[in-house]
């Protein structure tokens, strides 16, 4: 691989990284705000 190849290709492992990140981070708030959402309708069960 030419080092024009190599550099790209970091940039490019680096760009799936920071998206897999990103994904991670929002299924995390996602459990939380489903969590929480669980909590409301088990104690709440005639508002909804």
């Amino acid at each position: 691989m030419g080092k024009k190849r190599v550099t790209d290709h970091k940039l490019n492992v680096d760009k799936v990284i920071k998206n897999i990140n990103t994904i991670s981070s929002e299924l995390k708030k996602i459990k939380v705000m489903s969590a929480a959402n669980l909590y409301r309708i088990y104690h709440n069960p005639g508002l909804f």
